[in-house]
């Protein structure tokens, strides 16, 4: 399953996750 690494927030505000498959 892919896992959260990293959470940041966009040029458009919006939240976004960096996710790492596996």
């Amino acid at each position: 399953h892919p896992k959260i690494v990293k959470k940041g927030l966009s040029r458009f505000s919006e939240e976004v996750y960096l996710i790492e498959s596996e």
